[in-house]
């Protein structure tokens, strides 16, 4: 072809799509999509409190106490720092949770 040509834009149609779907075709597949990614966040979720469980438990115990007498607003710091570094506070939570059930940290820290 030549160094103007025009060529027509390759657009992929996603697998589920319908241009000519009804409303209730619409929320049908809504509703499946919400529960499938529901399931998914809620089984990540409970699979990340039981991997951050288990690490807390068999890591040094005296090393995570000591971390966590640090001063209160050098803590705050560490703990944005944290939370901007990964980039959600439901994975700093979900780290905290199995500290504070263990007895590591205390909830008023």
């Amino acid at each position: 072809k030549g160094e103007g040509a025009h060529t027509k834009p390759y657009y992929i149609t996603p697998m589920f799509w319908d241009k000519y779907a009804t409303q209730e075709e619409d929320m049908a597949s809504a509703t499946a999509t919400l529960i499938i990614s529901l399931i998914g966040l809620c089984t990540c979720m409970a699979c990340l409190v039981k991997v951050l469980s288990y690490i807390t438990m068999n890591s040094n115990q005296a090393m995570l106490k000591k971390a966590a007498r640090m001063d209160p607003y050098f803590a705050i710091i560490v703990g944005t720092c944290v939370t901007l570094f990964v980039q959600s506070s439901s994975i700093t939570t979900s780290v905290l949770t199995p500290l504070a059930a263990s007895g590591i940290i205390t909830l008023e820290q």
